[in-house]
């Protein structure tokens, strides 16, 4: 196998969920070949043997010092934890904050000797960078990539060089149309280093090849979830609906419209919603008498809530604004929740990515507006054939999509 380097926020990780997209692209890569450049996350030893971490802090530190920044993370068993793992915490992102990043990363020291004898230790012969909205990522790729005379492949399921709307605050701001000008530079400097894109989905591989001159492929998630045939209940009695994700952007007020129709379709039964919320965000959800909110849980857990459950949904906000910021989005948990043999109820704008796919390849039932959402969300429990149909081309789906064969490790080699 060749010697791949892989830059990224997040290092390989069973426990973020971008850790986890890197290690099912590149599954049975061999460890030895494998290093990465990382800012935070604890490190999956199994997955790769050769660590760097730089952090946001280690970059301030050595933009006034002008001493090392950075270094190698060994996995000891005496320091589990704080010395192999550099928190992501959770900060406001506003176009200020981002300007600033960009700028210490650009003007730091973190191209230091100790970074540069790690990396002609290595002696990469390929560079995969998982990009997003860190331009200095695709400084780094680009910057070894004229060290070592190495093409740089990119991964994103993202974006962000396209958004020239201020994503972050929605507010117009000088300081965003300078971070997006930064970011853009980042990759329109890589784009002669680039030899192919990989991308999510196809509205997000046609983007860029619109704007970009290397070659662009859509290559979707992958899932390792079983597929477990879910039953049809005969009662309306005992039913598990469940929703596990992000509840940022608003999604709690279309859960909670579900929530009210899955209480007069089935009465006694609750949607039970996992995942991290604001404490406002919360409250709304408590004071639901169909919601059962259960907070955040890890992924084993999310694989068997998924199998346990009758179905299981996804929601988002109707609003202009998610309409623009979400059209290309594609989260980790559709393949998911169509590989895993539970139906899938998909509430949301038929224009989002993620709507758009599961139309086209009926493997999911789905509500576009308010009107539809009560007869959908019935059929999607109680209609034996219906269900039968989706479950069997939501099957289809994962072979010909979500397949964890199909990854980037046979690209590489």
């Amino acid at each position: 196998m060749k010697k791949l380097l892989v830059i990224s926020n997040g290092c390989f990780s069973l426990t973020d969920s971008n850790g986890r997209t890197l290690e099912k692209l590149l599954k049975d890569y061999d460890p030895e070949n494998l290093a990465q450049v990382f800012t935070y996350g604890t490190p999956d030893f199994d997955m790769c043997e050769n660590y760097y971490r730089v952090t946001d802090k280690d970059v301030i530190k050595a933009l006034f010092s002008r001493g090392p920044c950075g270094r190698v993370v060994v996995q000891e068993k005496n320091e589990v934890g704080q010395a192999n793992a550099a928190v992501k915490k959770a900060t406001k992102r506003t176009p200020f904050r981002k300007l600033v990043r960009e700028l210490i990363w650009q003007l730091s020291n973190w191209e230091n000797k100790g970074f540069l004898k790690w990396v002609d230790a290595f002696k990469p012969e390929e560079i995969l960078v998982f990009a997003g909205d860190s331009g200095f990522l695709m400084n780094i790729a680009r910057m070894l990539a004229k060290i070592y005379g190495i093409k740089i492949t990119i991964y994103t399921t993202e974006d962000y060089c396209f958004k020239k709307y201020n994503y972050l605050t929605r507010r117009k701001s000088l300081f965003y149309s300078l971070f997006f000008h930064q970011l853009k530079s980042s990759y329109k400097k890589a784009e002669p280093f680039v030899k192919k894109g990989f991308f999510n989905t196809p509205l997000l591989t046609k983007s860029y090849e619109e704007e970009f001159s290397f070659d662009c492929e859509c290559l979707f998630a992958k899932s390792d979830i079983d597929f477990v045939k879910a039953q049809v209940k005969v009662d309306r009695d005992n039913i598990k609906v469940s929703y596990l994700g992000n509840l940022g952007l608003k999604r709690h007020l279309p859960l909670i419209e579900i929530a009210d129709a899955l209480g007069e379709i089935a009465p006694g039964t609750r949607l039970a919603v996992y995942g991290s919320a604001t404490e406002e965000v919360q409250k709304e959800l408590l004071a639901n008498k169909n919601i059962d909110y259960k907070g955040f849980v890890n992924y084993d857990d999310v694989v068997k809530i998924i199998h346990n459950s009758d179905l299981v949904v996804h929601a988002e906000y109707d609003e202009p604004f998610n309409l623009l910021d979400l059209k290309a989005a594609f989260s980790t948990k559709i393949p998911d929740s169509i590989s895993s043999g539970t139906p899938l109820f998909v509430y949301a704008n038929e224009n989002l990515a993620c709507t758009d796919f599961v139309i086209k390849n009926q493997c999911a039932f789905v509500a576009k507006n308010s009107s539809e959402l009560k007869v959908s969300l019935e059929a999607a429990l109680f209609d034996r054939e219906k269900r039968e149909v989706t479950m069997a081309q939501a099957e289809s789906v994962k072979k010909e999509f979500f397949a964890s064969e199909r990854t980037l490790t046979a690209y590489f080699n």
